[in-house]
């Protein structure tokens, strides 16, 4: 079993190196991930009574549908510039939400359809539909974090926050000039100049560097044990736990877009990068990259 976790490993990273240049690739990737996160979260994830083959499988497949979930929520954000209605969005943040969840209980050794969520700025929504149904709502305070901040320095953008789904803000900053950019995400959040043409194409692309956040929250699952540990013991960490959600996802995924910069010459040698351009047909092979 180890050897075969080792050479899945190999081969997605192989593939995670080689920049998406069509659906089939594209979608490839997006299998590959959920279902690795799936595996690997399960395994970590499993009972004493469960046989390690049975979990690490059941991961990997509720993982892939996870995956396959994402990828097409990502193909549904180019209908935002394709028709010029920044209103897919919404849909679009549905499925992905949908797809992320069930990467998350696969990692979690949970059925896939047990626990769903949704996130909306530094807010998480959980469904539980297993043996009765619950709504719960949490904080994820890294996103928080980013939210204060950026509200403080920049504009809200009601309208266009209501209609997409995600928190938008708008900024005249000089450092749009500095980084020459026009747009930026962050945790939960998207900060763009206004006035600039091509508001969808940026939007789209803004999207998908959100749901790259996204991609890595399956990882939150594989310290599923240690909060379980610290919660029985801990009465103070047991309430927190009922109203935080500790979106780790958002700090690994900053971590691996600063690795991807690493000898960056254009800009989109960031992996990350092209994936939003591809998206949101903003790809240009040799645009020039400004650090």
């Amino acid at each position: 079993m180890k050897k075969i976790i080792t050479v899945l490993l190999l081969s997605f990273f192989y593939q995670l190196s080689v920049a998406q240049r069509n659906d089939t690739q594209a979608g490839l990737y997006n299998i590959g991930l959920g279902s690795l996160t799936g595996g690997i979260g399960a395994v970590i994830n499993k009972k004493p009574d469960e046989k390690l083959g049975k979990v690490f499988v059941k991961g990997l497949w509720q993982g892939a549908l996870g995956g396959y979930a994402v990828f097409e929520s990502k193909r549904m954000v180019r209908l935002i510039v394709r028709n010029s209605e920044p209103g897919f969005a919404w849909p679009s943040k549905i499925l992905n939400a949908a797809g992320t969840s069930m990467v998350e209980n696969a990692a979690a050794n949970i059925n896939f359809w047990e626990r769903w969520h949704v996130n909306y700025g530094f807010s998480r929504i959980e469904l539980n539909v297993k043996d009765r149904f619950s709504v719960r709502y949490k904080v994820m305070p890294v996103a928080l974090v980013y939210t204060v901040g950026i509200a403080l320095q920049t504009k809200f953008e009601l309208g266009q926050t209501l209609q997409t789904g995600h928190f938008i803000f708008s900024s005249n900053t000089k450092r749009w000039a500095d980084t020459n950019s026009i747009g930026i995400a962050y945790p939960g959040n998207i900060v763009y100049k206004p006035g600039e043409p091509g508001f969808n194409n940026l939007l789209s692309h803004e999207i998908i560097h959100l749901y790259q956040f996204n991609d890595v929250n399956g990882f939150n699952a594989y310290l599923d044990k240690p909060y379980s540990y610290v919660s029985k013991n801990s009465r103070f960490f047991t309430t927190i736990n009922k109203w935080v959600y500790l979106d780790l996802n958002n700090v690994v995924q900053q971590y691996l877009y600063l690795l991807a910069n690493k000898n960056r010459i254009y800009y989109y040698d960031n992996f990350y990068e092209h994936e939003a351009g591809y998206y949101s047909d903003t790809l240009e092979e040799f645009a020039p990259y400004t650090p």
